[in-house]
């Protein structure tokens, strides 16, 4: 019962990483607190275009 309540909440992460892009530099920031804000912002900005550049490719 604990593990299928630890999968939940891990699957309801990933989904909300995954569709929300405005709360991956929150995580990141709050995960790492010595980064500032506006360098995790710029870093999930580029991660984001080179998934969508590498993608296009694919197509």
């Amino acid at each position: 019962m604990i593990l299928a309540t630890m999968l939940t909440v891990l699957v309801i992460y990933r989904v909300i990483i995954i569709t929300c892009p405005k709360v991956r530099p929150r995580i990141l920031h709050a995960k790492h607190r010595s980064i500032p804000i506006e360098v995790c912002r710029a870093l999930c900005r580029k991660v984001e275009m080179a998934l969508i550049s590498k993608h296009s490719l694919l197509c």
